[in-house]
């Protein structure tokens, strides 16, 4: 997967999300709102190189841009269970799901999964 970051480590997700183009800077900013309204509990940090956003120190959701799409981790059994229908409308293996970037962002989905996980921790 190629990344639009660049060669500079972002140490903050700020950092991470300004090494993107604007278009792309929207789509993660509106998507880390939406996941930190989501709990108070939620906070933030630079983990493989990509946002994670956690609960307790234990990750509920990364995300991660790319030139051609966002992707959403981890997908794990239960979110493929629980939203089934939905994931056969984006490209989804070994627990990634891809948003491709020429196509409407799924907020309301995105925030479904994290809503789930958020009731569903991993163990």
């Amino acid at each position: 997967m190629e990344s639009l970051q660049k060669k500079t480590k972002a140490t903050t997700v700020d950092e991470y999300i300004l090494q993107f183009p604007s278009a792309v800077q929207e789509i993660l900013q509106k998507l880390r709102k939406i996941i930190l309204k989501l709990d108070s509990r939620i906070t933030e940090r630079i983990s493989y190189g990509i946002p994670v956003f956690e609960i307790g120190g234990k990750y509920v959701i990364y995300i991660g841009a790319y030139a051609k799409h966002i992707s959403v981790y981890p997908l794990a059994e239960d979110l493929e269970n629980e939203f089934s229908s939905e994931l056969q409308n984006y490209k989804h293996f070994k627990g990634t799901i891809q948003f491709p970037l020429d196509k409407p962002f799924p907020y309301d989905f995105v925030t479904r999964m994290v809503a789930f996980r958020i009731k569903n921790p991993r163990k």
